[in-house]
């Protein structure tokens, strides 16, 4: 009896220091796992550094030269990048700050030149990037098959002096919500699911009251779940509207909610749309052939002073330089004038895509006064000016 005893205690002992073993060897693999840093390969590391070192040393130059909207090199500089994040073909998001708020840039650096150009950014309300902004970003200037690296500013020296080593490697994506981890798969431009709002009170848009006609304008545009109507200039004597709306899901509540949106001017007897900021990528439940335009045209004179570009651009910024501005370079009908000084501002303004909205116009395309303004644009550090210089002077051709 003892040894059948014996002989069954053995094999039970041993099937329980299988399972410890195995068991604590599944622990130790979920931990380690878990807590795995982020792996980079040396070249790419060598790369990445080479870059970072170069923005940083250069960022006093850079910053006023290529990104829109830039102190001038004269006037108080805005801080260092927080973020550096890599995403591929040697192209960069970073987000710094001016005085108030956080503005983000996608840069490209040329390897062989050593420079830096400005690709895209966002610098005006809700100063957050979305996830599908992000995406958008993603995959239209870096490479969909290159897993994004971040660095982050990580110091606690005060003072201006920096060095490139205090951007750290971090395995956080600081645009992907809910994702602690860097995203390693190919991100893709549909709509993501948007996070519901956390406080107990649903926050929604603030409602403003605005006349029969507006508001029976922005009915008929069938945004879904939109706001009241806000009108934000309204000048009786030249009985003129701006106004916007929003619309859709609540987008990154957990940071501050933003929504989709739209801007729209009524100017006597005309009304349209001058700006549609669609982050919830919803157009198929809009009545796209309700969403009129506005159409600029010669009679539109109050909206071509500068009276009305001053309140405009103080009131919104970001719709005046890249929504107002490119709608006008881009019309035929609006005045000559109006488009040489849109033309003499891209001197002062970094603004490509607006010099190409320019070069898209049939009346500037026989303008030889304003295409040699484009074709002897200034040269800036990264030379973002330089693929309009060279369509401009084949138009002078």
């Amino acid at each position: 009896m003892k040894n059948l005893q014996k002989g069954f205690i053995v094999p039970l002992l041993l099937v329980i220091i299988a399972v410890l073993v195995i068991g604590g060897g599944v622990y130790i693999y979920k931990n380690k796992k878990t807590e795995s840093p982020v792996v980079v390969d040396i070249e790419t590391q060598q790369s990445n550094q080479t870059i970072i070192n170069e923005l940083v040393a250069d960022w006093k130059k850079i910053g006023p030269n290529i990104l829109p909207g830039f102190p001038a090199v004269s006037q108080a500089f805005y801080g260092y990048p927080d973020i550096i994040q890599f995403i591929g073909n040697n192209r960069v998001v970073i987000s710094y700050q001016d005085d108030f708020n956080p503005l983000f840039a996608v840069l490209s650096y040329d390897a062989n030149k050593k420079q830096f150009s400005y690709l895209d950014g966002l610098r005006s309300s809700p100063f957050k990037v979305s996830e599908t902004l992000w995406n958008t970003w993603k995959n239209k200037y870096g490479d969909v098959s290159f897993t994004p690296q971040t660095y982050q500013f990580s110091s606690t020296r005060t003072g201006d002096v920096v060095y490139s080593s205090d951007w750290k490697l971090i395995t956080k994506n600081p645009f992907i919500s809910g994702n602690s981890q860097v995203n390693t798969q190919t991100p893709t431009p549909t709509p993501t699911q948007p996070i519901s709002p956390t406080p107990s009170k649903p926050y929604s848009p603030p409602v403003v009251k605005s006349n029969d006609s507006v508001d029976t304008f922005v009915k008929n545009a069938n945004f879904p779940k939109s706001s009241g109507v806000n009108i934000f200039i309204n000048t009786p004597t030249q009985n003129l509207q701006v106004f916007s709306v929003s619309y859709g899901e609540p987008q990154d509540c957990p940071s501050g909610c933003f929504f989709s949106n739209a801007t729209g001017i009524k100017y006597g007897n005309k009304i349209g749309w001058i700006s549609v900021n669609d982050y919830d990528q919803i157009y198929d439940q809009i009545n796209v052939s309700k969403l009129i335009m506005y159409d600029f045209g010669a009679s539109d004179t109050y909206l071509y002073t500068d009276e009305f570009s001053q309140a405009l651009k103080s009131k919104n910024d970001w719709v005046y330089q890249n929504a107002f501005l490119p709608k006008l370079a881009k019309d035929k009908d609006v005045p000559r004038n109006v488009l040489l000084k849109i033309a003499n501002g891209l001197s002062s303004y970094i603004q490509p895509s607006l010099a190409n909205n320019l070069l898209e116009n049939s009346a500037v395309k026989n303008d030889r006064e304003i295409l040699t303004i484009i074709a002897n644009l200034p040269v800036f550090s990264g030379d973002a000016y330089s693929e309009v210089r060279a369509k401009a002077q084949a138009l002078l051709k």
